[in-house]
């Protein structure tokens, strides 16, 4: 086990994926809250509680959102929901796109966004442009590239950490949970067992 946890330790790369994919679900299971710094706070330790280690400089999806309009935060996490098929956050999304946020708003917080967060977040972004008529995908889509792989490789990862977790069956469960959520969520299920 010790070679696995060294590999983990030094691989910085896949640390940083898997922590983009635990941002992103954390964001869709909770962006309709205020995104503030205890919110980051308590995701670095759900992330330590996985063994996985953060750098205190490193920005994320949850940091870049609590810096930016409280709306550009609540209208993704609308477009999340309605993505995974909650369909009753569509009026709740055309309203704050109609009445509290401009199409630069949304353009200015997405291009903050490293490839691998921009590419779990083309969904929500393709059901605001057809809501809104905004057309931010097409704006953005050129930094989609390549990115699947990074994606898949990030789950591994997660998994290689979810059987890593011994003696703690609390914690393996609320990882594999996590790990289901964000294939289930960025449609990974069969390319990543």
């Amino acid at each position: 086990m010790k070679k696995f946890k060294e590999f983990i330790d030094n691989n910085e790369e896949l640390n940083k994926n898997a922590i983009k994919l635990i941002e992103v679900w954390y964001f869709s299971e909770y962006g309709r809250n205020e995104l503030n710094e205890s919110v980051f706070q308590d995701l670095k330790s759900l992330l330590v509680k996985f063994g996985i280690k953060t750098k205190n400089n490193q920005k994320g999806l949850i940091q870049i959102f609590a810096k930016a309009s409280k709306n550009v935060g609540l209208l993704l996490y609308y477009a999340f929901k309605v993505a995974t098929g909650d369909d009753s956050y569509k009026d709740k999304l055309k309203e704050i796109a109609n009445t509290k946020i401009t199409k630069h708003d949304v353009l200015d917080v997405l291009l903050k966004l490293d490839v691998l967060t921009l590419h779990m977040l083309s969904e929500p972004v393709h059901i605001i442009d057809a809501i809104t008529g905004w057309n931010i995908f097409d704006e953005v889509k050129q930094r989609l590239k390549n990115v699947d792989e990074k994606a898949k490789e990030a789950i591994k990862h997660l998994l290689g950490l979810h059987k890593s977790i011994k003696n703690d069956t609390d914690t393996q469960k609320q990882l594999k949970d996590i790990i289901d959520k964000i294939k289930s969520l960025f449609l990974l299920n069969k390319q990543t067992s």
